[in-house]
Parts: structure tokens; C-alpha cells; sequence
């Protein structure tokens, strides 16, 4: 999905991965669009294993803080634009059909800024939509996200933000801000009708009923070159086979 994005590397910070993972990956990186940094921080410190606040260990969860300004410093003076996200959430356009062109319009609508911040909206991976319900990848690890087309609202006040930045313009990130960037007024949280932050997890609102959901299907525009590409890796792979 990233690659249809116009995403032109990605970096993994990987405790561990399944054998399945491990030959997706090896496909990418031959491909030249991934690059993945062994992230062995549990071989030395008591990492906590959550993201709450008070969950133990050394250091908070499996270190992300130190590996998101890793990476913010790793591509310091390589990239315009870095973008900083979970394994489970994509920058969805709403306006624009790829990362280049929604760029490009920000540049031009926010000049003087460097940091765009995007509003998360959660999909629940136990809500299913009836449409690309393929048998054959029935067996095949992993959250088919076209299924997935209904969020929960999002309240502005208590949203969690993901950012796209001028790595230049940092020096501490946190996860949902910069913790200290060259100054803060570069940054700009952007309206839900740019983009979306599509973020695939559990329920987090688990009283709401589906009647409250929201509907989205903005992730089927990339559907037809979605499924084609990944049905392409499986069979590199030699998943798909693996698991009929």
C-alpha cells in the first residue's frame, strides 16, 4: 500500500517476525523499498511491552522513542519528507490519489510549515465489510485492510496524531509530537477532508454500536493495483501456495 502511495523506502525496526514475514520482507528488500534495522534493544535493556503509561521495564515500549528518532536522524539529510507510523496505521489522501501530490498541495497551502500532523480514525479489524472476502487468502497471516472500512468517530481533543516532517526541523520527536523541533509554530495538525490516518486495530470504543460507525470506503480507490500487487508477493513468495 505504501509503494502505491509513492512511498520510496520504508524502514523496519524488527524485534522478531514469523518465517512468512521474514520471506515478504527479503522479497521488499531486493526490491530496494525496504530497509530493515534489527532493533535487538531487548538483548540489553527490560523493555516495557506496552504503551501505557506505569507498564515497567527500562525503557517504554520495546524502545519506539529511540527508534523513531533513530530514524528521523538516520534520513537527516537523505529525504525531504519522513514519515513516522505504526506496522498498523497508513496516511490515507482524501483529495489527492498519492503522498507526491498531497506533498506538493501542502507546500503550496502551508508554505512556512514543515510538520504536517494527520487526525487518527480508528478501523476495527473485527468489523468486517462482505467485499473482497477472497477464500484464498483465507490462510495467509495478517489483516486484509479492504475489508476493514468502518470507523469509529473521532473526538479532535483526545486524538492521537501521526506526522509527516522536514527531519531538518527536529531534534527530539515523541510518538504524536515533536518533543523539540526548531520551532514548534512549523507544524500544522491538518483537517480530516486532507487526509485520514487509517489506523487498524481492535475496538477502541467498544459501546458504540455499528449504527455509529462511519463508513469509509476511500481505501477501495486503490483496490484493483492493491490486489494485484500483493497477490504478486504472495506468489514470489510462495505463500499463497503454501497456504491453499
Amino acid at each position: 500500500m505504501h509503494r502505491l502511495l509513492g512511498v520510496q523506502k520504508v524502514f523496519i525496526y524488527k524485534t522478531s517476525s514469523s518465517r512468512e514475514l521474514d520471506k515478504v520482507l527479503g522479497h521488499y528488500i531486493k526490491e530496494g523499498i525496504v530497509e530493515v534495522i534489527p532493533w535487538q534493544i531487548t538483548s540489553f535493556i527490560d523493555v516495557s511491552h506496552s504503551w501505557k503509561p506505569k507498564a515497567g521495564g527500562e525503557i517504554h515500549y520495546n524502545g519506539q522513542l529511540a527508534a523513531l528518532n533513530d530514524c528521523v536522524y538516520r534520513n537527516m539529510y537523505t529525504t525531504r519528507y519522513v514519515a513516522l507510523t505504526d506496522l498498523d496505521e497508513i496516511i490515507i489522501p482524501r483529495k489527492h490519489s498519492n503522498w507526491g501530490e498531497l506533498m506538493n498541495f501542502l507546500e503550496k497551502q502551508y508554505p512556512y510549515k514543515e510538520g504536517f500532523l494527520f487526525d487518527e480514525h480508528h478501523f476495527s479489524n473485527s468489523v468486517d465489510g462482505d467485499r473482497f472476502a477472497y477464500k484464498e487468502w483465507n490462510n495467509v497471516p495478517g489483516v486484509n485492510i479492504l475489508r476493514h472500512i468502518y470507523s469509529e468517530p473521532v473526538n479532535r481533543k483526545s486524538n492521537a496524531r501521526k506526522m509527516i516532517l522536514n527531519p531538518r526541523t527536529v531534534v527530539q520527536t515523541s510518538v504524536h509530537h515533536c518533543l523539540k523541533c526548531i520551532d514548534r509554530k512549523l507544524f500544522v495538525t491538518l483537517s480530516s477532508d486532507i487526509a485520514w490516518l487509517h489506523h487498524y486495530r481492535y475496538a477502541y470504543k467498544t459501546h458504540l454500536g455499528s449504527n455509529k460507525l462511519i463508513k469509509d470506503t476511500t481505501l477501495w480507490n486503490y483496490s484493483d493495483q492493491l490486489i494485484k500487487n500483493v497477490n504478486s508477493v504472495l506468489q514470489a513468495t510462495h505463500i499463497l501456495q503454501a497456504t491453499q
